[in-house]
C-alpha cells in the first residue's frame, strides 16, 4: 500500500520488518503482512468518498444560505455580485457566471426544476463565499479559526469530487482518498459541533460592478481601462 514515510522513520521501519528495499525501483515496500492488511484495512471505497463530498458541499452551501439569505432570497443578480466580490477577495479579476447560468438553464429545461447559482456552485466556489464573510460570519463554524486554516482542506475535497463525478475513481491514489476522506469528515463534525452555537448578523451584499455580469463586462471594463491608460 502507498503511504509516507519520513527520513527518520526509516531505520526504525526496516528493523522492525515493516518496510523491506526494492532495488529495482529505489523505493521501499512494506513486507509484514500484518502491516499491509492494517494498511488494506483503512482504504475507503469510493462510493463513501463521493458521500462525505456531497454532505460535505451540501452543508457548505447550507451554511451560506442561513447566513446571506436569512432575511430574504437573494436574486441572481446579486449572487452575481457576491460572486464577484468573493473572486476578487481570492486575488481572481473576475466572475464569470456564463457556466453556472448553463446549468441552471439545463436543470430547467432537463428536470423543470428552478435553481439559483448557490444549487450548482461548485464547492471551490462556495470556499470563496466562506473567505468573503469568513470574519463577518463563517469562523464561528470553524472554532474562530482562521479560513487559511481550512482553505486547502476546502479545496482538496473539491479537488476530488471531479474524478469521482465522472466516474473515475481509479484518478484518485489510496493515500490522496484518505486525506480527503479525513478532511470531509473533520469539517462536517466541526461545523455539527458548533452550529447549535452560532449568532447570525445580518450581512452586507456587495455592490455589483460591470465586469459581474460575465465575459461581455469583462471586455467592457478591459476595454475602460485600456483607454484610460492611453
Amino acid at each position: 500500500p502507498m503511504l509516507g514515510v519520513t527520513l527518520s522513520d526509516k531505520e526504525s521501519l526496516v528493523s522492525l520488518g515493516y518496510l523491506g528495499t526494492n532495488s529495482e525501483t529505489d523505493s521501499y515496500e512494506a513486507v509484514s503482512g500484518y502491516f499491509t492488511d492494517y494498511m488494506r484495512s483503512r482504504e475507503v471505497p469510493s462510493e463513501k468518498i463521493w458521500e462525505n463530498i456531497l454532505a460535505l458541499e451540501r452543508k457548505c452551501k447550507s451554511l451560506v444560505r442561513r447566513e446571506l439569505e436569512a432575511e430574504r432570497t437573494l436574486s441572481a443578480s446579486e449572487w452575481k455580485a457576491v460572486m464577484g466580490a468573493a473572486y476578487r477577495r481570492a486575488g481572481q479579476p473576475y466572475f464569470d457566471p456564463t457556466q453556472y447560468e448553463c446549468y441552471i438553464g439545463k436543470n430547467l429545461v432537463n428536470f423543470h426544476k428552478q435553481t439559483t447559482m448557490l444549487d450548482v456552485m461548485s464547492l471551490k466556489d462556495v470556499a470563496k463565499i466562506l473567505r468573503l464573510y469568513w470574519q463577518d460570519a463563517f469562523e464561528q463554524y470553524f472554532d474562530n479559526t482562521s479560513f487559511e486554516q481550512w482553505e486547502q482542506k476546502l479545496l482538496e475535497c473539491g479537488k476530488g469530487r471531479d474524478p469521482l463525478a465522472h466516474d473515475h475513481p481509479e484518478y484518485l491514489t489510496e493515500t490522496r482518498s484518505l486525506l480527503i476522506n479525513g478532511y470531509c469528515q473533520e469539517i462536517l463534525q466541526l461545523i455539527e459541533k458548533n452550529q447549535g452555537h452560532t449568532v447570525h448578523h445580518p450581512l452586507q451584499i456587495p455592490a455589483a460592478l460591470p465586469m459581474d455580469t460575465g465575459m461581455a463586462g469583462a471586455n467592457l471594463q478591459a476595454e475602460k481601462s485600456s483607454v484610460q491608460e492611453a
